[in-house]
């Protein structure tokens, strides 16, 4: 694998190189909240925001899921 300059400023060293993102279910409010690197980029507010909320979990959990068993073959 090659690293290019690209891939160097991408890499933000006072996070150690590491990115996240973060969905959050407010249950007083209904509303729940993308956030990447600690940076809001989507809100919404749904009556079944619970529902959605735990949609969105079994979502990521089946598709990490997928890529994990991609990597092991």
């Amino acid at each position: 694998m090659t690293i290019t300059a690209v891939d160097i400023k991408r890499v933000f060293f006072d996070t150690k190189g590491k990115e996240s993102f973060t969905v959050e279910y407010n249950q007083i409010t209904d509303e729940i909240t993308l956030s990447v690197d600690g940076i809001e980029r989507n809100k919404f507010k749904s009556q079944d925001a619970e529902k959605k909320y735990e949609d969105l979990l079994n979502y990521i959990k089946n598709e990490f899921i997928k890529f994990r068993d991609v990597v092991k073959n």
